[in-house]
């Protein structure tokens, strides 16, 4: 999708793990101070932290931030969302480098991800080789001009405690890994006792949890007692060791096998399809293990998806049009010369692409499809006019002349109203428009081209496909010798006819 300047961006701040609220504010406040120095930002909103409670009492999200950041309308402002946001990046994380910086622009809503970036994702069994991978592609991908940043999945972590089962102490104690496991589970998500039927007919389950306390701190979660295959009840601590450590917030699976997730934020300059490509020459370079898959997700996914039913669309678009116009004309013949308009457009609509450096986007082919349904109709009113003068007795060379010359005016008319219509899609007035900007360009470049060539190539291809024109070059032999061309006796008998 092309990106679109709706004049709002997010800025995400990550402090450490453990950061109290009033550091996070502190961090907040100093990004505050740069926002405020500069015109285009009309107002901003901060929030810090989310009151959110964790495991062991700690503030779930205490050390993190947002801050959304709406600009100025765009007609009082001469630069983009996108190049804005980049512009004031390196001052914010050199203000502020206690913290982790992301700024993203948001896409619009419903089309996608977060603009400019692409996500994709690598599966490999293997996971000390995955992790080798993933430090080689983000090492590589942040070597590029064009990426601003890399962030992978398998580098998110959280501080957790982790229980290493002493299977000879929990043996000797009548316990077995799994009953522990279970007490563990137990603790930190509760169990369901019962459930309750009301007379709405409406289920809720009883979920019986430890008391609070023992989830404050790591001294009391060591004092959980498990009660072993004798009744007897043993301590945590004597048949586990429970120590503090990093862990990953997310485990990624596909299929049951392992996965991390990348997700490339590149800038503005760039597009989607550029940086796909460089992606795909990364992975290539690296040559990945035979067991290990490369898939694109987010945007790219998206977009990969919608070519395929929008081809599909196309495709049965074509089809249809043809069906109606054999139906109109009765004939099978006719309908197919109309048919060689539709590609006369796509040299229009791949210089326009080219011309005005728009890459090749969902929006850009569902104008495509709109192309196939208009370049049709100067084609059909040229041959209509083609036939009648033929009906009406005219010779098919006569007619297909006569009717070019007649149909011209209206035809380049028409195409011309269409034209001046959808300028304003094109030119993409006003905020948020651009994502409908590749419609117009490619709705005008393709008429342009398909309006000139069917004046000029419809004729011949109709002609070809017309017997009486196609003898029009024979040659005859008169009594006297003489060779002469099937027009020229043509040309005699009309002139005979006039006299």
């Amino acid at each position: 999708m092309p990106d679109t300047d709706e004049g709002t961006f997010m800025i995400d701040v990550e402090l450490e793990e453990g950061m109290n609220l009033r550091r996070t504010d502190e961090t907040v406040t100093k990004i505050e101070d740069i926002l405020d120095e500069y015109d285009e930002i009309e107002n901003y909103l901060s929030t810090v932290g989310s009151g959110a409670q964790a495991f062991m009492g700690a503030g779930a999200t205490s050390n993190t931030a947002e801050i959304m950041v709406n600009l100025v309308p765009g007609a009082e402002r001469n630069i983009s969302t996108s190049e804005f946001s980049e512009s004031i990046e390196r001052d914010i994380t050199n203000t502020a480098s206690e913290a982790d910086i992301q700024i993203s622009q948001s896409a619009q809503a419903g089309i996608g991800g977060e603009a400019n970036t692409v996500v994709f994702n690598i599966n490999d069994p293997n996971k000390k080789r995955l992790e080798e991978t993933s430090e080689e592609i983000v090492e590589k991908l942040e070597e590029e001009n064009i990426i601003r940043d890399v962030q992978a999945s398998i580098e998110e972590t959280s501080t957790e405690l982790q229980v290493v089962i002493d299977k000879g102490a929990a043996q000797q104690e009548g316990l077995v890994p799994a009953q522990i496991a279970e007490t563990v589970n137990q603790i930190t998500n509760g169990q369901t006792a019962t459930t309750i039927q009301t007379e709405d007919q409406e289920i809720y389950e009883v979920i019986v949890r430890y008391h609070d306390e023992t989830l404050e701190s790591q001294e009391n979660f060591e004092r959980v007692s498990i009660q072993n295959q004798d009744g007897e009840y043993i301590v945590l601590s004597d048949v586990a060791k429970i120590e503090e450590g990093e862990g990953p917030i997310t485990i990624n699976r596909s299929d049951m096998v392992e996965s991390i997730e990348f997700e490339v934020t590149y800038t503005s300059s760039s597009h989607l399809g550029e940086v796909s490509t460089l992606i795909e020459e990364v992975i290539d370079d690296i040559e990945l293990a035979d067991e290990a898959e490369f898939v694109f997700g987010g945007d790219q996914e998206m977009m990969e998806e919608a070519m395929e039913n929008l081809i599909m669309a196309l495709g049965l678009g074509i089809v249809i049009i043809y069906l109606v116009m054999t139906a109109q004309f009765e004939s099978f013949k006719f309908p197919f010369v109309i048919m060689f308009t539709v590609p006369f457009f796509v040299i229009g609509v791949m210089l326009s692409l080219v011309m005005t450096q728009t890459p090749v986007s969902i929006m850009s082919f569902m104008g495509v499809i709109v192309l196939a349904g208009i370049v049709v109709n100067n084609a059909i009113v040229l041959v209509d006019y083609i036939n009648k003068k033929k009906e009406a007795g005219m010779h098919s060379y006569e007619a297909i002349i006569d009717g070019v010359k007649d149909r011209t005016r209206p035809i380049i008319i028409t195409a011309l109203t269409t034209i001046l219509g959808v300028v304003p899609l094109a030119i993409g007035m006003g905020e948020g428009t651009e994502i409908q900007q590749p419609i117009g360009i490619v709705i005008i470049g393709g008429l342009i081209s398909s309006t000139l060539l069917t004046l000029f190539v419809i004729p011949v291809i109709y002609s070809l496909f017309d017997p009486t024109t196609r003898n029009i070059n024979k040659k005859y032999m008169t009594p006297d010798g003489e060779i002469i061309y099937a027009r020229d006796l043509m040309k005699k008998d009309r002139d005979n006819e006039n006299d």
